[in-house]
């Protein structure tokens, strides 16, 4: 709102934007409310954001720390390479369901995908295929096997 100016009396020049304010002390009260609830939607939505953005740092910062770790329990690999630590051997499909049985991942899609469970030893990894299609391939912690036997 531009600032009023006045003259000689109190009454505003001719110049002066005023804006369309209620002269009612009810509807001033709503008017005033009305802007508070505008401000406090638009703190809310700010803070969703930065939770939002909070969020997907820590997820990269794990991503991170999983992929770069000299702690061979905390190296990622295949379920092929994790089937390899049994004994017998077991197939990349036999540790497939005994993750889906450990209620660590599930299948969507033809996809395997983590459960909240299983987040914490896993990561899903780009790989491209075909004519340059993109899939993820989703990788475990080595000490996931622990939770397999």
């Amino acid at each position: 709102m531009d600032s009023i100016k006045f003259k000689g009396s109190l009454e505003p020049t001719q110049n002066a934007k005023v804006e369309n304010l209620p002269e009612n002390p009810l509807e001033m009260a709503k008017h005033q409310l009305e802007s508070m609830l505008k401000m406090i939607t638009a703190i809310q939505e700010t803070q969703a954001k930065q939770r939002e953005q909070e969020s997907r740092i820590t997820q990269l910062e794990n991503k991170i720390e999983k992929r770069y770790t000299d702690d061979v329990s905390l190296q990622l690999v295949l379920p092929s390479q994790l089937g390899k630590m049994f004994e017998p051997n077991l197939t990349a499909q036999k540790v497939n369901i005994k993750l889906r049985e450990a209620g660590l991942q599930w299948k969507v899609g033809g996809e395997w995908i983590p459960t909240n469970e299983g987040r914490p030893y896993s990561s899903s990894e780009p790989v491209q295929v075909e004519a340059g299609k993109i899939v993820y391939q989703l990788k475990w912690q080595r000490r996931v096997k622990e939770l397999l036997v």
